[in-house]
């Protein structure tokens, strides 16, 4: 009987649903199930915040197979913060009944992705208001997701890292994503878990196995992805197909830790 190979740590099946004909196949071919994070573009009003999470939801449960399972997170994306919210962030006061509905769902695994894109005054405000639901309502076994962005990544990822020090008590539930060998560095001593995308313009399969070679991070604390939206990620699968690394290193990487933070064991 067939099993899970992996699950993908960060993808877009929303997404994929619309721009990729191969999607779900290629990840059904390949057993490969996926969690997928909230970012949507077309954010225009409170109100759809709401609409978008439902879809993430209905998506999930629809696409979800025996050896590929997905799942979903809910949140505001640093880009996707609506004009109102900019400009009121009291107002993530009328979305908290609706994130505590979607987090006792069982496929819905936290919240994100959240975090920083650039240095703004309203990405801080709604990074550190999604912070703060955290800390008072998310349960022990749900996890955060944190965005980190392609432009200036260790400027803004510095200055994530100085925002969670207020959130320590967190740590435990934090995935920081996005990470690349030049950042880790600063990451490395907190041990937190990381997620790395690959993907064209971000991380590559030869940097995966730098990593693993030279030792630059706990391989107990990594999660691969392809944050893949708009077409599937060609190095993500690349990786996942040939031998950069130990056949026994690639699972926990692809597989084992991913099943371990977000508790899949029950799904699998």
């Amino acid at each position: 009987m067939s099993e899970t190979t992996g699950i993908d740590g960060h993808m877009h099946g929303d997404i994929l649903l619309r721009m990729e004909k191969k999607f779900p196949s290629i990840y059904y071919n390949n057993h490969i199930g996926g969690i997928i994070w909230a970012y949507n573009e077309k954010i225009k009003s409170i109100e759809d915040y709401s609409t978008y999470w439902k879809s993430l939801r209905d998506i999930v449960y629809h696409i979800s197979r025996p050896t590929s399972p997905f799942f979903y997170k809910v949140g505001i994306h640093p880009r996707t913060i609506c004009y109102e919210l900019k400009i009121n962030n009291s107002l993530f006061e009328e979305l908290k009944k609706v994130l505590e509905y979607h987090i006792k769902d069982p496929r819905c695994l936290g919240i994100g992705e959240i975090g920083l894109d650039e240095k703004d005054s309203s990405q801080e405000s709604i990074f550190i208001e999604q912070l703060k639901w955290c800390r008072d309502f998310l349960p022990q076994d749900k996890k955060i997701g944190i965005h980190t962005p392609r432009k200036n990544k260790k400027e803004i990822t510095k200055r994530i890292l100085e925002i969670l020090e207020d959130f320590k008590g967190l740590y435990d539930q934090i995935i920081i994503d996005h990470v690349e060998i030049t950042t880790i560095d600063l990451i490395k001593e907190l041990n937190i878990q990381i997620g790395m995308t690959l993907q064209q313009g971000k991380s590559t399969p030869m940097d995966i196995k730098k990593l693993v070679e030279e030792g630059l991070y706990n391989t107990d604390k990594i999660i691969l992805n392809s944050d893949g939206g708009k077409k599937i990620s060609n190095p993500y699968f690349d990786f996942i197909k040939n031998k950069y690394i130990s056949n026994e290193i690639k699972t926990k990487l692809i597989k084992h830790n991913i099943v371990s933070f977000y508790k899949l064991e029950r799904f699998l």
